[in-house]
């Protein structure tokens, strides 16, 4: 007769007994498991908190808010700048840092109004000097110290079509 893996011989009592036990314990725990509550499935209507909360949007950097220098030198310098067309004649400009400078501003046309702004950015908060809006004619504006950066030059009646970069050195 062949053993078992410990040396054994093997048992030849039947195993009925393991399983009745087994049979018994199956049925008593089905009879007296207490029944699930049914669970109603989810519904396609949203609650009213989640139809009026706003939906994310894409974060808004930062204003830069940039203040003139006060009691700043003048430079001296005087820059010009044409405005035809609904366009700019340049797109760049340059003038010195920490010290007052000057601009002439020519409208070249006659019933179409312009104005010079000085901005840190495209936001109304981030706009640092602004002139008048001018219809033809040249004027002369002295523009205050900044501290050296890039800005934005623009009119801001016709921001699309007229805005520029002024680098102050």
């Amino acid at each position: 007769m062949a053993r078992n893996l410990t040396g054994a011989l093997p048992s030849h009592r039947p195993a009925h007994g393991v399983t009745a036990l087994v049979a018994i314990t199956l049925i008593v725990a089905a009879c007296s498991a207490a029944p699930v509550p049914s669970i109603p499935p989810p519904t396609a209507t949203p609650s009213p908190s989640a139809a009026l909360s706003p939906s994310p949007t894409a974060s808004k950097p930062p204003i830069v808010k940039i203040t003139p220098i006060p009691g700043a030198p003048d430079s001296g310098v005087l820059l010009k700048i044409v405005a035809a067309s609904n366009r700019w004649d340049t797109s760049a400009l340059s003038a010195p840092a920490a010290k007052i400078w000057h601009l002439e501003l020519t409208n070249q046309e006659r019933t179409v109004p312009h104005n010079f702004t000085v901005s840190s950015g495209p936001a109304y908060e981030e706009r640092i000097y602004g002139t008048p809006n001018v219809k033809k004619g040249t004027f002369r504006y002295d523009i205050p110290a900044l501290p050296a950066g890039s800005y934005l030059f623009m009119c801001t009646l016709h921001a699309n079509t007229m805005t520029g970069t002024l680098a102050i050195q």
